[in-house]
């Protein structure tokens, strides 16, 4: 063999071993990558439970606060309502006073 086919063999060998060398860093690249990937995916899944759990909290916690809403909506209505009927009751109490003065003074007016 003559130095220039040993030196092409020794290239073709160089190259073959750059290229395995290759290979194998790119293979643990990509094991990386889908340890990385794997990673990212358990953590979205982990995120997404959160998210869900939350909208679940903000719901109950939205017809909570609409039903306490009502609740004092219906406290207000009632509250109005008695204000009204204690307002009623008030004046029937300031008629019959009145009413009672009146006899009273008519009672004195005769006595006298």
């Amino acid at each position: 063999m003559t130095d220039s086919s040993q030196d092409r063999i020794a290239l073709i060998e160089s190259l073959l071993l750059q290229t395995a060398q290759s290979q194998r860093m790119t293979q643990q690249q990509l094991e990386k990558m889908q340890q990385q990937l794997e990673s990212t995916q358990q953590h979205l899944d982990e995120l997404t439970l959160k998210v869900d759990a939350n909208t679940v909290a903000i719901a109950d916690l939205t017809r909570d606060f609409r039903e306490s809403f009502e609740d004092v909506a219906q406290w207000f209505a009632d509250m109005i309502n008695r204000a009204d009927q204690d307002r009623t009751f008030i004046r029937g109490l300031q008629v019959e006073n009145r009413r009672i003065l009146r006899e009273l003074r008519e009672q004195r007016r005769g006595e006298s």
